[in-house]
């Protein structure tokens, strides 16, 4: 289904809408969760956008 569409419009506001923003949400709370709690991994993030940077 293509974005910005009265059809991507209406399926946001069905129960299978609500259901796929509840699922987004939980797994963007989980990798906030880990990014603040796990030292290494937010090292490991930081290096690799400090990497990504220096290549553009």
């Amino acid at each position: 289904m293509d974005l910005h569409t009265r059809e991507f419009a209406s399926a946001t506001t069905s129960e299978e809408g609500h259901s796929a923003l509840a699922e987004g949400a939980a797994i963007m709370t989980d990798i906030a969760l880990k990014v603040l709690t796990e030292r290494e991994r937010r090292e490991d993030i930081l290096r690799e956008f400090k990497s990504r940077a220096s290549a553009v």
